[in-house]
């Protein structure tokens, strides 16, 4: 089932703090090789175990309707369209009313609703076209404010649950106490509020929260991501031990992963 990717993930699952920090590296001579090494690190998580990590868009081709159909990548989030070409030749945009989603199973499945049939389709390749979101995340980025008493954020069906990570960035200038490429972690009050702390441990704890003293100034927004422990410290190898070894970092060799990657990628692998 040949697919093509339509939109790619607008962040990485690693921010370049995040795998500065890693690397302990305190300067910014890099960062250009860092954040390739980071994109590269996410593509062969990705290629590795056929898992979409971070929100993306993907195009699959069919030459007929299957009873159900499979989108790879995993997890499947949405379906945004199915097109195909009737026996007329025609295009045609199926009714979301004909088919159901399952978002639930791995991979995820579409098949025709209670009572419907897949249309009849042109014999030809690709006459089927299903366009559709998988990944882990991000939530799409939403537009939050803070209360700079409470220090609660708001941002309206955010999506997030506690422990997620997320970043926040503005079109002006953020709340004192926050700031850009930093990954924070959630503690969820209710599906519109929510508070930020620096770790993982401590929005579970609910200690530590980031204090803010002021609201800041312009539009403020999320992006926040459930991507697996695993996954995550997988992709931190690789961009350590491509890193260490940066003078063989050639095109080759980053198809090549350091020990342990494939046995923490091997329980996210699809089969």
């Amino acid at each position: 089932m040949p697919t093509t990717l339509i939109i790619a993930p607008a962040v990485e699952p690693v921010t370049l703090a995040e795998a500065k920090l890693h690397l302990r590296v305190d300067h910014s001579d890099e960062d250009a090789l860092i954040s390739s090494l980071i994109s590269a690190a996410r593509r062969y998580a990705e290629t590795f175990t056929g898992r979409q990590i971070i929100t993306a868009t993907w195009e699959l081709t069919l030459d007929a309707f299957p009873w159900i159909i499979e989108p790879p990548h995993p997890l499947l989030q949405s379906i945004t369209s199915i097109v195909y070409v009737d026996v007329d030749g025609v295009s045609q945009t199926l009714d979301a009313s004909i088919y159901q989603v399952d978002i639930t199973s791995t991979p995820g499945r579409v098949k025709p609703a209670f009572g419907e049939v897949w249309p009849g389709t042109r014999s030809q390749f690709n006459a089927v076209t299903v366009t559709y979101v998988a990944g882990y995340g991000t939530v799409q980025a939403t537009a939050v404010t803070v209360d700079a008493g409470t220090e609660v954020w708001t941002a309206t069906a955010h999506g997030m649950s506690t422990g997620s990570a997320m970043e926040l960035s503005t079109s002006t200038t953020l709340p004192a106490g926050t700031s850009l490429n930093t990954t924070y972690y959630v503690n969820v009050a209710t599906v519109d509020t929510f508070k930020i702390y620096p770790s993982r441990a401590d929005a579970f704890a609910e200690t530590n929260n980031v204090e803010v003293s002021d609201t800041g100034s312009g539009t403020h927004t999320v992006t926040a991501m459930d991507v697996p422990d695993g996954l995550l410290a997988a992709i931190k190898l690789m961009i350590g031990g491509w890193y260490e070894h940066r003078e063989d970092a050639t095109e080759a060799n980053l198809k090549k992963a350091p020990r342990a990657v494939d046995t923490l990628l091997w329980q996210h692998r699809i089969e």
